[in-house]
């Protein structure tokens, strides 16, 4: 899986988290990042249902967030790259990953 596309037009900014995502791999195990509000949203699970995934069996899914890099990262590096660029608007019970809560 390639971790960033590296597109020329986002090289010089720092790294911000964008949105939250949930991840898994498709058929030909290749790993497929869906953006959304908040993990398991209700868009989410209409395009789950679209791909023809289960939405019920969260453990074939990994939550995470996507950056401005192109990057998906899980919510433990999340967190850091959000403390690092002052995202973070609240604070939640869990200071040791990241939830689309501590954003907005």
């Amino acid at each position: 899986m390639k971790e960033s596309l590296n597109l020329p037009h986002n090289a010089d900014l720092e790294e911000i988290v964008v949105c939250a995502a949930i991840r898994f791999k498709n058929e030909s195990d290749e790993w497929i990042a869906i953006p959304s509000i908040r993990h398991f949203d209700k868009n989410t699970h209409l395009l789950l249902d679209a791909l023809g995934h289960s939405v019920a069996d969260k453990r074939v899914y990994e939550q995470g967030f996507l950056t401005n890099k192109y990057r998906y990262v899980d919510r433990e590096e999340a967190l850091i790259i959000a403390k690092a660029q002052g995202q973070i608007t609240r604070k939640l019970y869990n200071y040791k990953e990241l939830f689309s809560e501590n954003l907005y």
